[in-house]
């Protein structure tokens, strides 16, 4: 793994920082058009001039209560226009999370607070595990209620709108008259840090992606509990360091601050979808700026040992406050968080956080993968890594850093175990990844834990990682099948892709537009092909690949006008650590590969050759390599095996000198 010497900060400002440019979302009307949908006249004002005045065709989604986000260079769709096609195994597993979230009996979800308000409980079982009892009570049902919501937004399914506002409503119905709003049976509750956002996150939500009188209520209650917040949360603010609290609780017990520095993204994307300053301001109190000023300052050793998820989770707060205010310093944050934890933090396949910690600047990856066999909460350090990725790529317009999100959607979305139940337990759920040597792929022990509610969240996310646009450029991000609509100088336009990546290095799209029409279709190119072929009808544009962040491959399309993208990836092994052949990874292209069984865990190469070189068959998306010692080893990706499958999460390669 490649280690960053220096940061250079001065690029950023150079190249990143484009003035106090403030432009609305696309996918919100303009106050002045007849298409306009639920407007809020409490939504604060932005520049609409990227705007048509006249739309003359109208897109076949709905703008709902969607809000803008400031200073966004180049915009995503924001759950909205895109669709994931059936034969994409994301678009597979979407639909068998949003199954199964519609089959948690309401009754189930809303016993243990219905419990609390003596209400009646008859015929509704306990979920159990992490559900019932503990720190995490019902601290998921948040974000279950969240993902519904932009489920409901990229299916137009009314059952999933229908369970959200159920279980929505059952909620505040168990409200306190003081406004205690928290899930458990009774008033010792804990983690009110982590579960008030999670509130946050799904009141706004469901106003936000589903609308309606559903959506207006959730802001009703959001204020409602922001109240009982704003008295009740420790506002402590402990910094979380090397040999304190890991995550900056309180040590004194009862109502602890635990990862208090969570709250502020929501928070503020509360602001910006009511205008209202309430929000701001509270936003404001729960600024993590130890943390921020240590990714800035490219200090790691302030952080070594903290709670991996929870310290990238609060980075999305820095992005938020760039948003905002338009300080350059919190976008040189997330920014620089982005190269320290490439130095430091990521393995090769992108996850990082071995047993929940960060190892910061004083830390070994390797160490820290022997001693325990949970290198990576999958789930929950995905969902937060890939909204940096979203935040990074929407307030530079650069495509750098899909490099890294690329790899969280094949590595970690798609490598979690589905979510399932059986005789003795329900919710059992995919938590921690093992990348040792002698590794076994398994569900959690207990059911129903945080990582539950992160599991749905990554699924709906997906959409939401492919396309970006401005006002005359579609931006293509990911290579996944799928379907983006879009409007350029008042012309719909449909681009449809089809991949099977890893199976196949070729994608292929197809414009479809009622007439002519002129905008840039640019596309990512990923840092792992050594080479790239851009057919447009037939035609090679010959592409090659320079310094430009996304290589624009037309700026004028006719209906059905076809592209197909050829990509070279190959199979390559890549230190952990710097400099330590002990301990690497198999990557090939973004994907990681895993030896099925090995026979041992050393693979001894010629030092003038790759391990490309000793590839001896391929079947789909299985490689088979034969080492200088004649071992076959068989590569796999993590994400195809399934539970209980057995694998060397990491190698040890030997270079013999050649006779």
């Amino acid at each position: 793994m490649k280690k960053n010497s220096k940061i250079l900060l001065s690029v950023l400002i150079a190249s990143f920082c484009i003035g106090n440019v403030v432009s609305c979302n696309r996918n919100t009307p303009s106050n002045n058009s007849e298409e306009s949908v639920n407007s809020n006249s409490s939504t604060p004002s932005v520049d609409d001039s990227t705007l048509s005045e006249v739309i003359k065709e109208t897109l076949s989604y709905d703008a709902g209560n969607r809000f803008a986000y400031p200073r966004s260079v180049i915009k995503r769709f924001d759950y909205n226009g895109v669709k994931l096609s059936n034969d994409s195994a994301f678009k597979q597993e979407f639909n068998y999370a949003m199954e199964y979230l519609l089959q948690i009996p309401t009754d189930d979800l809303l016993k243990v607070m219905r419990i609390r308000e003596g209400k009646d409980v008859e015929g509704s079982s306990y979920l159990g595990g992490w559900y019932d009892g503990g720190l995490w009570v019902a601290a998921t049902f948040g974000q279950y209620v969240s993902s519904l919501a932009r489920g409901y937004a990229l299916t137009k399914d009314e059952r999933l709108k229908a369970k959200a506002t159920e279980l929505l409503d059952g909620w505040a119905d168990c409200i306190s008259e003081d406004g205690f709003f928290y899930f458990s049976p009774d008033r010792n509750t804990n983690s009110t840090h982590y579960t008030y956002d999670k509130v946050v996150l799904m009141c706004l939500d469901v106003y936000t992606y589903i609308g309606d009188e559903i959506g207006q209520r959730a802001l009703t209650y959001l204020k409602t509990a922001t109240n009982f917040a704003k008295d009740y949360l420790g506002q402590k603010r402990i910094n979380a360091t090397p040999t304190g609290p890991h995550s900056g609780q309180s040590v004194e017990g009862g109502n602890s601050d635990i990862e208090w520095y969570i709250l502020s993204e929501n928070l503020y994307r509360a602001y910006l979808a009511t205008g209202d300053e309430y929000y701001k301001q509270f936003g404001d109190v729960w600024n993590y700026d130890y943390f921020w000023n240590a990714l800035k300052n490219g200090d790691g050793s302030k952080y070594h040992n903290v709670h991996a998820y929870s310290h990238t989770n609060s980075i999305s707060g820095a992005a938020m406050k760039y948003a905002l205010t338009g300080d350059v310093h919190y976008l040189e944050v997330v920014n620089n968080a982005y190269y320290m934890y490439q130095g430091y933090e990521v393995y090769p396949n992108g996850l990082y956080g071995s047993y929940e910690r960060l190892v910061g600047t004083v830390g070994n990856l390797n160490d820290t993968i022997e001693a325990d066999k949970a290198n990576s909460e999958v789930p929950c350090d995905t969902w937060a890594a890939l909204k940096i990725v979203k935040y990074l790529t929407e307030l530079t317009g650069e495509s750098t850093y899909y490099s890294w999100g690329e790899k969280l959607l094949y590595n970690g979305v798609l490598s979690m175990l589905p979510m399932s139940d059986d005789s003795i337990m329900r919710g059992k759920t995919f938590y921690y990844a093992s990348y040792q040597k002698d590794a076994v792929k398994e569900y959690y022990a207990a059911s129903w834990p945080c990582c539950s509610g992160t599991y749905f969240m990554n699924l709906c996310d997906v959409a939401d990682q492919l396309y970006y646009y401005d006002e005359d450029s579609l931006y293509v991000a990911n290579y996944v099948s799928s379907q983006v609509e879009s409007n350029f100088n008042d012309r719909n336009v449909i681009l449809t892709q089809g991949s099977d990546f890893p199976n196949s290095n070729t994608v292929k799209m197809t414009v479809n537009c009622t007439k002519n029409v002129d905008f840039n279709l640019k596309i990512r190119i990923p840092e792992w092909s050594e080479t790239i072929k851009v057919l447009v009808n037939g035609k090679d544009i010959n592409a090659k690949l320079g310094k430009e962040p996304w290589l624009n491959i037309g700026d004028s399309f006719n209906n059905n006008d076809k592209i197909e993208i050829t990509f070279n990836p190959k199979l390559d092994l890549q230190q952990i650590v710097e400099g330590d052949n002990g301990s690497v990874m198999a990557m090939y292209g973004s994907i990681y590969m895993v030896a099925e069984k090995p026979e041992n865990t050393t693979i001894t190469l010629n030092e003038n050759k790759e391990v490309s070189d000793y590839i001896v068959g391929k079947d789909k998306n299985t490689i088979y390599v034969r080492d200088e010692n004649d071992i076959l080893f068989k590569f796999v990706p993590y994400y195809e095996l399934g539970v209980g499958a057995e694998y060397a999460g990491n190698l040890s390669v030997v270079y013999r000198e050649e006779a």
